[in-house]
């Protein structure tokens, strides 16, 4: 084939048309998975740009997207940054790491396709350029309709079992804020004493603590809604819960303000953004700077979140100042609202409890994304944890101990309840699948989207050749991985669901294959009603998990599964064994059982005071 010495470079936002014209006069690299998988399906032939990447390099993206996520504070310019005592810049840190991950794999990956095809004339998207031209001047941009940079809280999704809506951020705001205002008019409780305010909680997940703390809630959310659905509105006028709503603070005062403070703060901003010395200094690989291609990109995410940030601050403050809360209740200590509410809390002296949301990495890696999340104690007054595991952990990593009391999981409570009722067995494997969620590097490669994939099928396979009926259970809040297409290739009996009781499903369930890049929380829920799990190891990319806590899942090799599911079925001893250590992993973990929003709320309410 002769390419001509043109080299495309194929990313998501290229279309394929235009990419089959250029094949035959261009060396073809695909910059993404998505991108790959279509080449593939068309048989358009191609290199991958993963393969001019050494395995320390990715180490060293993940490293550097931690530390240049932390740019804003720098000693020599987060004063410039600072508005009420809040650093703005700090304020999106995490939706600027999952945007690094990806920009710094592509930046390494354009430069050493460069060093091997200097030579050549390099054919790239709009969205791509940028690093490019920082080595060469031999590029011809190819414009598309979508080239404006995406950021990952950019659009939300929504989906139920007959419909699937994706929206802009903005426009999402907008109809939870219009949501907002409805529930306020018929739902106007007022909490007068012990009132703990409850930051971006999911009422439906936390229906259990928000009864047992009935009459004394204050319900916050400037991301999540109070109310969409019946349940949700059950749950806010059965717990009495009083709604903080931002159509109540912002007067025309404060919106004149914020407007006059947002143009202030933005003049401010680009200046600091013009003095290209700091930048051109800080954000440098291996003494090649990346400031000129990302500049661009962080500029927008930064001018985006201004007049975002700067409402958030004085909401936040004047819902602190008006409503005196006792208590302040946090799922984590790294969003945006959560960083304010933490920041002015502690100037009023108000205790702040983080609450612990989920399975955590348990492990030297997996600790240091812990922290960089916000998940683990850090800012908090108090910590309370779901079992001795945590206690265990956290003497491991040095947490404040005295700080933190393992009350159980209310998340889990009702889990309990229904173990209580009759086993039902409905003769049918539930995968619990969570593909690869690009909250790291190796998420975004092609080996592990692959392989990802190749277990799901594999699965499916397996599960048809023993004639065993086959549910995959998906993440509601996250993106799927084509678990689907793959499902109906296969068999198309085979279920895929991403709503729905998950307990049920469970409860009804045969036993659970795990598969995923963490530990699920769904694995709590499946020792609890006694039905094995089965893990098959994947995305470890933190290393290996299960080391503060006994295992949690019997895994079992991708090529060892058929046999090990056969011998479940055949062999009880087996069968018992699992069992009896997913009970011994509950008991180590969860506190409380069926009770543990009792437990939580009497801390709460008992501390108020």
């Amino acid at each position: 084939m002769n390419f001509n010495k043109n080299i495309l470079l194929v990313d998501s936002t290229l279309d394929l048309e235009l990419i089959k014209k250029q094949s035959l006069a261009s060396k073809i690299i695909s910059l993404d998975y998505d991108t790959h998988r279509t080449l593939l399906h068309n048989k358009i032939e191609h290199d991958v740009s993963d393969t001019f990447l050494l395995n320390t390099e990715l180490e060293e993206i993940q490293d550097y997207a931690y530390q240049f996520s932390n740019w804003s504070t720098n000693p020599k310019i987060k004063d410039d940054l600072l508005y009420s005592n809040v650093n703005i810049g700090r304020l999106f840190y995490v939706e600027l790491y999952v945007f690094l991950l990806e920009f710094l794999k592509k930046f390494i990956e354009i430069y050493r396709i460069y060093t091997q095809f200097s030579d050549h004339k390099f054919l790239i998207s709009d969205i791509n350029s940028k690093i490019i031209q920082m080595f060469t001047n031999d590029v011809e941009i190819i414009k598309t309709k979508n080239n404006t940079q995406q950021f990952y809280y950019d659009s939300i999704t929504f989906e139920s079992k007959y419909l699937k809506i994706k929206m802009s951020r903005t426009n999402y705001l907008k109809i939870k804020n219009y949501l907002d205002k409805l529930s306020k008019s018929f739902l106007n409780s007022k909490v007068t004493h012990n009132n703990i305010m409850l930051v971006e909680f999911n009422t439906v997940f936390y229906k259990k603590l928000f009864y047992k703390l009935k009459d004394h809630i204050l319900f916050f959310g400037l991301r999540r809604p109070s109310i969409w659905n019946m349940e949700s509105y059950s749950v806010i006028s059965k717990s009495n819960s009083q709604l903080i709503s931002t159509y109540d603070l912002l007067d025309d005062e404060l919106k004149n303000k914020i407007i006059n403070e947002t143009k202030l703060m933005r003049e401010k901003i680009n200046k600091l953004l013009a003095n290209s010395d700091f930048f051109t200094s800080f954000f440098t690989i291996n003494g090649v700077s990346i400031w000129n291609a990302l500049k661009p990109s962080l500029s927008s995410l930064i001018d985006r979140h201004i007049e975002e940030s700067i409402s958030y601050i004085e909401i936040i403050q004047k819902s602190i100042t008006k409503f005196k809360p006792s208590k302040l209740l946090i799922l984590s200590e790294s969003g945006p609202a959560e960083q304010i509410i933490i920041s002015k809390a502690k100037e009023l002296v108000i205790p702040i409890v983080l609450l612990q949301h989920g399975n955590f990495h348990d492990n030297p890696n997996g600790h240091k994304y812990n922290q960089f999340t916000g998940s683990v104690l850090s800012d908090s007054d108090q910590f309370l944890v779901w079992g001795n595991s945590m206690l265990k952990y956290a003497r491991e990593y040095n947490l404040p101990i005295s700080r933190m009391h393992a009350l159980g999981s209310c998340l889990h409570d009702r889990a309990f309840e229904i173990a209580k009722k009759q086993t039902v067995n409905k003769n049918f494997i539930l995968i619990s699948a969570q593909g690869p969620l690009n909250m790291h590097v190796m998420d975004h490669t092609i080996k592990a989207n692959e392989e990802y994939e190749k277990i799901i099928e594999k699965i499916c396979k397996i599960s048809t050749k023993l004639n065993k009926k086959l549910v995959i259970k998906l993440h509601p809040y996250e993106d799927d991985n084509y678990e689907s297409e793959i499902a109906q290739k296969i068999e198309p009996t085979i279920k895929v669901l991403k709503n729905g009781d998950a307990l049920e499903l469970i409860r009804s369930c045969d036993f659970m294959i795990s598969v995923g890049t963490s530990i699920s929380s769904i694995v709590y829920d499946a020792h609890i009603l006694k039905k094995p799990v089965l893990r098959i190891p994947f995305g470890d990319w933190f290393g290996q998990p299960d080391q503060s806590r006994p295992s949690s899942c019997y895994n079992v090799d991708i090529d060892e599964l058929e046999f090990t599911i056969v011998k479940l079925s055949t062999d009880q001893a087996f069968r018992k064994k699992i069992l009896d250590d997913g009970y011994v992993f509950i008991n180590n973990c969860l506190s409380n059982h069926n009770d543990a929003a009792k437990h939580i709320a009497n801390f709460l309410l008992e501390q108020a005071k």
